[in-house]
Parts: structure tokens; C-alpha cells; sequence
């Protein structure tokens, strides 16, 4: 579904279920949901307990004092059940509002209410455009909106960032003026597809002669100086060791078959929500051998850049290390 499809009249919701990483996404439909039907604090009901099962099934067919149904609150992760499945289904004055965070329990529980009336399913690892757009036009002011370039800047780079992309937004609601990428990233950090495209570049292969080496380092050194100056050394070097870290597991993932498509159902040794982010890049990785990631984080190294120095040191390494794989190859 679409978020704006929650805006329709005709639209009679009786369970929402909602797996996303961002808290105020999470917010942003909890109010958009309690609003639809008048709830205010007295007619909540949080399932904290398997007891609560007894209060919920004793406000059924009961309508609360002061709006149109009772809100009632669950985590999946901890209740997810035969006995809550039967509570949904008999309930006819209350609007269920489900979250969790894996994909396995948010499909296990969709399937489980398959033919319920009112069911929304939200994924929401990143933002459709659609939905960006939606979220754009509600939170920022058209006195305060970014250039077409900025905007689409933005979506480009944070749409697989759906907190950041909050952030910024009511910031634009507030008044705040964006009038370039620095102050976008001194509101959201910097964007993940920033980093990952720089990764991505350091990724290419060597064409094989001199001069052409020389201007690949240069080009990396300003694109590497620019996203440093951006957020900081220490901070480059954590987001690039993060996602370094996440394309080797995601590559060891389709490799072994666990991953074809789509990231979910993985072990829970895993962090399905991180790797979920990266799925859209799942088709570069499979032309990218595992000892080119490897050699990366290799030279990535193990202690946080603290000087200009440091960032310049692993260039040069990592381009001489790949200067000798081409050579030997």
C-alpha cells in the first residue's frame, strides 16, 4: 500500500501491520491512525501482557466513550499468536496497530489475517517515491521547498534512510533553510548512497595503464576529501567500514543461495534490517568478486582515520594493492 492511501474515506482499517527501522515513521502513522478515528489516551489499549488479551476481548462490541474505535497497540515481536489472531478477527470496535522487526514475523502475521476485511501492510526499509513525495508535500511548507536538484538529491541518496529523510523534512517544516548538500548533511549525516557509490567506484576495475591510474586516484582523493569534509574522518571511515562489512555479508548471502532477489527469512545471526537496505544492490554485487570486497575492508584496516594522512594512506595502499592484482593477473 501506498501511505496515501490511509487518507481515503471510503477506507475502513481495522489492522495495521508495520515493519519499518524508523521510530517516526513508526509515530507518523500511529497519529495518522488515532486521528482517522478520534483516539485519544483514554481509549489506547498497549498489549504488554498476554493478560491485556482479556481487556481487549472485553471492549469488543463495546465502542469507547469519545471516539470511533479503541486503538489498540502490539508488538509482534513478542505476541504473535493463535489467541490474537482469533481476538482481531471477533473484534468489530477496535483498530489493531501491529509492528515488528523482521520480515518473517510481518509476513507470518499478514498471512495469518489472509481474508480479514481492513488489513494495511506496510514494508517500509525505504521509500517509494511516491510515498517521499507524500511525506514531502505534508511536512514542508511551500515557502520553505528544495531546488528540483536538492529534491532530487535527496531521494537519491536517503530514500533507504527512512529516519533521515524525517529529520530533514521537519526541519524544512520548521523553517530551517536547506540551500545545499553540506546542510543536508549536517541534518541527516551523510547519505548512505553516497557512501556506498563511493565504495562502488573504488570497486571498478583498473584499465590497465598509468595514466589512467593516476587520474582514478586523483578523481577518488577529491570525492573521498569532499564526503570527509562533510561529516568528519572518523565518521567516513565508520560508514565505509559498516558498508563494506554489509555488501561481504550480502555477497557471502546470494553466494551460498540464501539470497536471491529479496533479503528475508535470514538466520538470525544476521541483520536483516541493515542487509535489507542494500537489497537494491544486489545486481552490482554479483559482478563483483568476494576478494575484491575483502581486499577493501583489508585495507580499510581496523583503526578510524584521524588525519588527512590516514585517508590518503589507505588510497594510495588500496590502489597499490589493486596496481599488483592487475599485474599479476
Amino acid at each position: 500500500m501506498r501511505l496515501s492511501d490511509l487518507d481515503a474515506g471510503t477506507l475502513d482499517i481495522s489492522v495495521v501491520i508495520l515493519q519499518t527501522p524508523s521510530p517516526k515513521m513508526m509515530m507518523f502513522l500511529q497519529d495518522k491512525l488515532k486521528a482517522k478515528y478520534g483516539c485519544k489516551s483514554e481509549s489506547v489499549i498497549d498489549i504488554e501482557t498476554k493478560a491485556d488479551y482479556k481487556r481487549v476481548k472485553s471492549v469488543t462490541g463495546v465502542y469507547p466513550a469519545f471516539a470511533e474505535r479503541w486503538f489498540v497497540q502490539v508488538d509482534l515481536d513478542k505476541f504473535s499468536d493463535k489467541d490474537l489472531v482469533a481476538i482481531i478477527k471477533q473484534s468489530t470496535t477496535c483498530v489493531f496497530f501491529c509492528t515488528c522487526s523482521k520480515y518473517r514475523t510481518f509476513k507470518s502475521f499478514k498471512e495469518a489475517l489472509k481474508g480479514v476485511d481492513g488489513v494495511c501492510d506496510f514494508y517500509i526499509n525505504s521509500l517509494r517515491r511516491a510515498d517521499f513525495v507524500y511525506l514531502y508535500d505534508i511536512f514542508t511548507p511551500k515557502s520553505n521547498r528544495l531546488t528540483k536538484q536538492l529534491f532530487d538529491y535527496v531521494y537519491k541518496s536517503y530514500s533507504g534512510d527512512v529516519e533521515a529523510v524525517f529529520d530533514l523534512f521537519l526541519q524544512l517544516g520548521q523553517g530551517t533553510k536547506v540551500e545545499s548538500r553540506k546542510d543536508i548533511a549536517e541534518i541527516c549525516g551523510i547519505g548512505g548512497l553516497s557512501v556506498e557509490s563511493y565504495i562502488f567506484d573504488l570497486l571498478k576495475e583498473l584499465s590497465g595503464s598509468d595514466k589512467g591510474l593516476q587520474t582514478v586516484i586523483k578523481n577518488r582523493i577529491k570525492a573521498g576529501s569532499d564526503l570527509c569534509s562533510s561529516i568528519g574522518l572518523r565518521s567516513m571511515y565508520n560508514f565505509m567500514v559498516r558498508s563494506v562489512g554489509l555488501m561481504c555479508e550480502l555477497k557471502m548471502l546470494t553466494i551460498s543461495g540464501v539470497v536471491y532477489k529479496t533479503v528475508r527469512n535470514l538466520p538470525d545471526s544476521f541483520d536483516e534490517q541493515a542487509l535489507a537496505r542494500y537489497q537494491k544492490y544486489i545486481w552490482r554485487l554479483r559482478e563483483i568478486p568476494l576478494s575484491r570486497l575483502l581486499k577493501l575492508r583489508q585495507c580499510l584496516g581496523e583503526q578510524p582515520w584521524k588525519r588527512e594522512l590516514d585517508f590518503l594512506g589507505f588510497i594510495y595502499a588500496y590502489y597499490y594493492e589493486k596496481a599488483i592484482d592487475l599485474i599479476a593477473s
